[in-house]
């Protein structure tokens, strides 16, 4: 019994592999390159790194990141969809400059407090190539502002006071 669970251990241990993603820290953003072979679908490398397929960042409460973007420079053509938490976003603004290049831009991403996953998927690619490169940026994070409940009840409280009396001041004319 105990070579099997020594050799179940060594097993556990010596097949493990990379983690996949790169490491964004929420104080300074992350800004490179990543790269896809194959054709479309996911990404499959950040900075030249082969075992990179994704980007996580852990923030400690809920928080905004000001921009994350995409920008094609490889060759014109190539187009990628967003995605956190294995879910697709939409991009707020795209658009193809005047070299043919794409570029997709996200702003106040909103992340609730824990660890989050962010990654490109290539949606559709230059004639020719099943291969490319691209940028992405992701600014810093800062804390979410909280909603002033107390100050919230007054505005709704002072509206609603304020249409009771046109109100009475129409019944009253």
């Amino acid at each position: 019994m105990r070579k099997i669970l020594c050799m179940l251990c060594f097993l556990v241990f010596a097949l493990a592999g990379p983690l996949g993603a790169t490491t964004i820290d929420p104080t300074q953003g992350w800004t490179g390159y990543f790269g896809w072979t194959g054709g479309l679908g996911q990404i499959d490398s950040i900075d030249q790194d082969s075992t990179q397929d994704e980007w996580y960042i852990t923030v400690a409460e809920d928080s905004s990141m000001a921009v994350a973007t995409a920008w094609d420079a490889f060759v014109p053509g190539d187009e990628f969809a967003f995605y956190v938490d294995g879910a697709e976003v939409a991009w707020d603004e795209t658009y193809v400059d005047g070299s043919g290049y794409f570029h997709g831009l996200y702003n106040d991403l909103f992340l609730t407090a824990g660890t989050h996953t962010l990654t490109f998927f290539v949606t559709a690619m230059a004639d020719g190539f099943d291969y490319g490169g691209a940028y992405a940026e992701f600014s810093p994070v800062d804390a979410a502002a909280p909603v002033p409940e107390p100050a919230t009840f007054f505005l709704l409280g002072a509206g609603l006071l304020g249409f009771a009396g046109l109100r009475r001041k129409k019944m009253a004319s």
